[in-house]
């Protein structure tokens, strides 16, 4: 591999120097990056959306229902007892917002994580290539701290709408830093960072002919889905479960298919001495990583991140 200037390759290349500890340190601390930008944005917001909104009471029945009510119920305990409307804390509301992106965000890092291990498992071993791709996540602390500091400069020029979901809308926008240059240069650095991780990964891998496809394929694959949209709670759901059920073709490809083989032989005789081809071992790969990729994408995680 071309080499790098010393000062440069403990950056690009550290899983030369650091074990598996490190590694799962470098994922942790992301983590712990990632989210305490989402908490940075939320206390910016907070104190920067002031007054209280006027709202029907959730909690208490529609008139209709309370017509006919013969006040026999103790009134500690009557929904009909309860006030027609309450006032909201409009921010609280705007903060809360703001943080329930906190777990999609944690499940993010550990996606892109697996997804890279996939694109480069079939060359080694998957603790061995997952202690190598771990340090392709620590460049997106670069957009992570970027939105923290346009969260805290943005917010106090907002005019907050009065309409909740509005004002829940605006919140999360200005935690994503959407539309600010400062956060899309520090994505592209952080994406070219994790690009360039993940070539020297592939390429100490033994994974040589596909490192490059590898290194521009996952960044791409994050890059187009931080433009995706904002996500769903649907779409976030049905996307994880389309990654788990991808992961195991992925990473296990050989396993899954001497599996498959061996319970539909059940019954038979030397069942063990299954094996299947090298072709549907890869087949079984792809499948997964289609699997993950899809997933990903769907539950747009990247947007969290990038």
């Amino acid at each position: 591999m071309t080499a790098l200037p010393s000062t440069l390759e403990p950056l690009v290349w550290p899983y030369r120097r650091l074990g598996g500890r490190a590694a799962v340190l470098a994922i942790l601390v992301t983590a712990a990056v990632c989210a305490g930008a989402i908490v940075v944005a939320a206390d910016a917001v907070a104190a920067s959306v002031t007054g209280t909104t006027t709202v029907d009471n959730p909690q208490r029945p529609p008139d209709w229902a309370c017509e006919d009510d013969d006040d026999s119920t103790v009134e500690a305990f009557d929904p009909c007892a309860a006030p027609a409307e309450i006032e909201i804390d409009r921010s609280r509301h705007a903060a809360t917002a703001v943080r329930q992106l906190l777990p999609e965000t944690l499940f993010a890092v550990g996606g892109v994580w697996l997804l890279f291990t996939g694109l480069l498992v079939a060359g080694g071993r998957v603790r061995t290539v997952a202690t190598r791709t771990a340090w392709t996540v620590p460049p997106l602390t670069l957009p992570a701290a970027a939105r923290a500091y346009t969260a805290t400069t943005r917010a106090p020029t907002v005019s907050w709408s009065t309409d909740l979901d509005s004002l829940a809308a605006e919140a999360r926008v200005v935690a994503f830093g959407d539309g600010v240059t400062l956060v899309t240069v520090a994505g592209l650095l952080g994406l070219v960072w994790s690009g360039l991780v993940l070539y020297g990964a592939a390429r100490d891998t033994d994974a040589v002919w596909w490192g490059p496809l590898a290194a521009v394929t996952g960044p791409a694959i994050l890059g187009l889905g931080s433009v995706l949209g904002a996500p769903t709670p649907g779409t976030l759901g049905a996307g994880l479960v389309l990654a788990v059920m991808g992961l195991p073709f992925a990473l296990a490809p050989a396993r899954v298919a001497s599996l498959s083989a061996r319970t539909e032989l059940i019954g038979y005789r030397n069942t063990s001495d299954v094996e299947p081809k090298s072709w549907y071992v890869t087949l079984n790969r792809l499948f997964g990583l289609a699997f993950v990729t899809a997933g990903v994408l769907l539950a747009q995680l990247p947007t969290y991140l990038l």
